[in-house]
């Protein structure tokens, strides 16, 4: 079974395309490997390897594989969830999980305050908690001249699809 058909598989049809078109949207696209926000080597749609060399390209069925991988990677974040058990997730909040968890890591999005209220029962409160997570390489994102106003309305799409 391909990588795409295990993530499907793992978080259901709805919230794939859900999470692929909020993965997709936010991380961009460039076959060359450059350096992101905070200085971390990424290529494609995100993918993040630090061995790969700045500059070199990937084709588009490369950053498709790299897609398909690391989105089942990061749907790994659904294994936090203890309550309510996964199956009474809406597809909105588990494609906000996938994308949160695609953007911070799996052990951060783990440790968050959005998955303790998913956790706990508190659909909405919950999907609010995305709003507190706004800072990149340290800055705080709301602030303009930190040249990161993306993660914030990042944050506001999937919040946006979480609460759907």
């Amino acid at each position: 079974m391909s990588d795409r058909a295990k993530f499907i598989a793992k978080i259901g049809a709805g919230a794939a395309v859900l999470a692929v078109t909020l993965v997709t949207g936010w991380e961009g696209y460039s076959a060359r490997v450059s350096r992101d926000p905070i200085g971390r080597l990424q290529a494609c749609y995100g993918h993040d390897d630090q061995t790969m060399t700045l500059g070199q390209q990937y084709s588009p069925a490369e950053c498709r594989a790299f897609l398909d991988t690391d989105l089942l990677v990061h749907a790994g974040v659904l294994d936090c969830i203890a309550w309510p058990p996964r199956g009474t997730l809406t597809d909105g909040e588990k494609a906000a999980l996938v994308s949160f968890a695609y953007n911070v890591g799996v052990p951060k999005a783990c440790g968050s305050t959005f998955v303790r209220r998913l956790n706990a029962g508190e659909g909405t409160a919950a999907c609010a908690e995305l709003d507190r997570w706004v800072f990149a390489g340290g800055k705080d994102c709301r602030i303009k001249s930190n040249n990161c106003i993306g993660i914030v309305n990042r944050r506001a799409a999937e919040r946006k699809v979480c609460e759907s």
